[in-house]
C-alpha cells in the first residue's frame, strides 16, 4: 500500500470509529439550565402528538394560486421610493481601422539596365538597393516599380503605399 491509502484508510477508521462509539446524547453537550433539542423526533410528529385525532386540511392549490384580478398592478410603487434616474444614452467609440506607418524610405535615385529598374533608397541612414519582389525592413514589399512612383505592400496590414521616384528616363 502507499504512503497515500495508510493515510485515507487511518482517517476512514478514525470515521467509523466517531460514527459506532462516538457520544450520540446531545443533552449531555448542552450548557446547564438549558435543554437540548429533541432531534430524535420531527417536528411533525411532535405536533400530531399533542394534538392526537386531528389532521391539518389541504388548501386545494386553485384557491392558492389565484390569477391577479383585472386592473390589478403587480408591481405597485413604494411610497417614498424615488424612480431610478433616466437610462443615459451609449455612446459608442467608432474603432478607426488599423494603418499602415509612413514609409520609412527615401528615394535617392535610380537606373534602367537591361529593361529592368533599379531603384536607390535610404532607410536608417543605410542605402538600399530595390527591385521588384523584394522585401524591405522584413515587413514591405515590392511590387511594382514604373517610372514614376514604386508601389509597395505594408505586409503586416496587406496595404498598399506609393512613394513618389519622380520621371523615368531610360
Amino acid at each position: 500500500m502507499t504512503k497515500r491509502q495508510l493515510i485515507l484508510l487511518g482517517l476512514f477508521c478514525g470515521a467509523a470509529y466517531l460514527a459506532i462509539w462516538g457520544n450520540g446524547n446531545p443533552a449531555a453537550d448542552a450548557p446547564a439550565g438549558r435543554r437540548a433539542p429533541d432531534f430524535s423526533r420531527p417536528p411533525a410528529a411532535k405536533r400530531t402528538m399533542a394534538e392526537p385525532g386531528r389532521i391539518a386540511a389541504l388548501i386545494p392549490r386553485a384557491q392558492l394560486m389565484q390569477p391577479p384580478q383585472p386592473g390589478t398592478n403587480l408591481f405597485p410603487v413604494r411610497p417614498g421610493a424615488t424612480p431610478p434616474p433616466p437610462a443615459q444614452p451609449v455612446v459608442l467609440a467608432l474603432v478607426q481601422a488599423p494603418v499602415a506607418p509612413p514609409l520609412p524610405f527615401q528615394f535617392i535615385g535610380k537606373k534602367f539596365e537591361d529593361g529592368v529598374w533599379e531603384l536607390y533608397l535610404d532607410h536608417a541612414g543605410q542605402t538600399l538597393i530595390v527591385h521588384r519582389g523584394d522585401t524591405l525592413a522584413g515587413i514591405y514589399r515590392v511590387d511594382e516599380i514604373q517610372p514614376a512612383n514604386l508601389l509597395l505592400t505594408y505586409l503586416p496590414l496587406n496595404t498598399k503605399q506609393t512613394l513618389a521616384i519622380g520621371q523615368g528616363e531610360e
